[in-house]
């Protein structure tokens, strides 16, 4: 495993405290040394910072408390991205719960397990990233019950907006593609773009925690592929944990 001889990190989101330990756990399997960017609500990065430190050996570990504004696009985005051109590949993962829609549920765990599933998972990741130069990001195929969410929606108009501050043209294709449910590995460089947008906490919606499309942080999902593109850079689907496993 050693002869990955890259600059780590993960950057995770956990809004909910309970999935805490299904976040150690999938972290656990990265089979190199790694940075660890935490954000969470204020009030919970105390209890968080200490349980991450006795649970997990990373590297180096950052906790923040963060409002509760955008999901975990907010945090990714305003809270640790001054530091990511330090590595050479970030993994970025959350704390998911899909407790409104019943048939989303596993959808969390079925991303986790495809990214961060195995130290075998993790370790061919690595593999692609140092072996394909111009690879900028890797996600997760589709969940199945929510393949039909895969569209620009009502978050075309912001998607272009953000395009036009990117110097890049969208078109309003009928098929799209994006890390739908947010957790990928990706190439720093290949998604510089996205961080050089400057966004802070208040650009994003308040009380859109209960919005399933339409926001700042949906739009911004949608375009992260385009940005990879535009950069010069690939991005590929991968599928590692069979589909049935987490539909039970």
């Amino acid at each position: 495993m050693s002869r990955y001889e890259m600059n780590v990190a993960a950057v995770v989101h956990l809004y909910y405290e309970e999935l805490a330990s299904e976040i150690i756990a999938s972290l656990k399997n990265i089979p190199i040394p790694f940075d660890l960017y935490l954000s969470t609500r204020p009030e919970s990065a105390r209890g968080l910072n200490d349980l991450f430190l006795e649970n997990l050996d990373a590297r180096k570990l950052v906790v923040k408390g963060v409002a509760n504004r955008g999901f975990d696009i907010q945090p990714f985005l305003t809270a640790f991205s001054s530091v990511y051109g330090q590595y050479d590949i970030i993994c970025k993962v959350h704390g998911k719960k899909s407790s409104r829609r019943r048939e989303l549920t596993g959808w969390g765990a079925f991303l986790l397990a495809n990214l961060l599933g195995s130290p075998e998972t993790v370790a061919d990741i690595l593999k692609s990233f140092q072996e394909e130069k111009d690879l900028g990001l890797l996600f997760p195929d589709y969940f199945p019950p929510m393949r039909h969410m895969v569209e620009w929606g009502s978050n075309w108009e912001t998607a272009s907006r953000l395009g036009e501050r990117l110097n890049m043209r969208l078109q309003r294709e009928v098929d799209i593609d994006f890390p739908a449910g947010s957790m990928f590995w990706f190439r720093p460089k290949a998604m510089e773009p996205v961080f050089t947008l400057n966004l802070g906490e208040d650009d994003f919606e308040p009380g859109a925690e209960n919005c399933e499309d339409g926001t700042l942080a949906h739009a911004l999902e949608r375009i992260f592929l385009k940005v990879v593109e535009h950069n010069g850079y690939r991005w590929k689907k991968i599928l590692y944990a069979p589909l049935y496993i987490q539909m039970k």
